[in-house]
């Protein structure tokens, strides 16, 4: 569970919760991210919902039985059952809750915010070892890091940890941070020990032919173009191994497929580009 800095989540904005009490009508349900306005304020007695005690007293969710599926549902909880999480879209805000629906959320768009927890959680464990290294509250590290970190990043705190890892404090260097420099040195250490990058390899084949009298130059030129194609934004490296004249490897490295296949495109139209001015050549991506 990461704790967001607002009480309250944003109209519109997808939630991840967990399910505290179902009724043939309605569902309530705790937001495991949102802190809320306190136990009262929504008149919810939360004695018995059966759920761990740091979300306890969290915002609470309300979910119409007409919102859970896009079809007429017999019995609600074969749907929806006490301790199940959720993700959910926020349609309004009243009286200390967050009113929501799972219908009219999409596969694609739960698979994304689960995804997205699993790096907000794998973050907040980074907070909680700097805690501890620091011996000082997780809601201290928080406050004087965490918040400033996620409002940087637009909620993706796990984002600016990788930017962290590879470009080191200098990163966030224009962020204001209300901390000694011993809490960001000691932040930087233990991303340096933590966190990996994720990298993709793909790869593929150029076959350059030329038989010019500067071929061997017009080659040598197609492949510098291909290599022009990358920028230090991408994060991404790239690389050429002859394999045996004129077939030459072309191998590139990226955080994910989609920056990997972009890069990958580029490079072979800049290649057959450069190529014309004196040959032939032809390109297969490797399967």
């Amino acid at each position: 569970m990461v704790r967001k800095k607002n009480a309250m989540p944003e109209l519109g904005e997808l939630v991840l919760a967990t399910v505290v009490e179902v009724s043939p009508t309605h569902v309530y349900l705790i937001l495991d991210d949102y802190r809320g306005y306190g136990p009262g304020r929504d008149g919810i007695n939360r004695e018995g919902f059966n759920v761990h005690q740091s979300i306890k007293n969290n915002a609470i969710a309300y979910m119409h039985v007409s919102e859970v599926a896009n079809f007429w549902i017999k019995q609600i909880r074969d749907f929806i059952r006490e301790g199940q999480k959720h993700v959910l879209k926020v349609l309004k805000l009243d009286k200390g809750m967050a009113w929501v629906s799972k219908r009219r959320v999409s596969g694609q768009e739960a698979k994304k915010k689960l995804a997205e927890t699993k790096r907000s959680n794998r973050a907040e464990g980074l907070l909680t070892f700097l805690a501890d290294r620091l011996k000082v509250s997780r809601d201290a590290v928080y406050e004087k890091i965490g918040f400033v970190l996620d409002d940087a990043y637009g909620g993706d705190l796990w984002s600016a940890f990788e930017d962290i890892k590879e470009q080191g404090l200098d990163a966030v260097a224009d962020l204001k941070f209300d901390v000694d420099d011993a809490w960001l040195k000691e932040l930087e250490r233990i991303v340096q020990q933590n966190v990996e990058i994720p990298v993709v390899n793909i790869t593929g084949e150029f076959e350059l032919v030329s038989y010019e009298p500067n071929g061997v130059e017009i080659i040598k030129e197609a492949l510098a173009a291909g290599e022009s194609v990358l920028t230090q934004k991408e994060g991404a490296k790239l690389s050429f191994q002859v394999l045996a004249p004129p077939r030459y490897r072309l191998e590139v490295e990226a955080p994910d497929y989609q920056t990997a296949e972009g890069i990958l495109k580029k490079v072979e139209t800049k290649v057959l580009k450069v190529i014309k001015k004196g040959g032939t050549g032809t390109f297969t991506r490797a399967k």
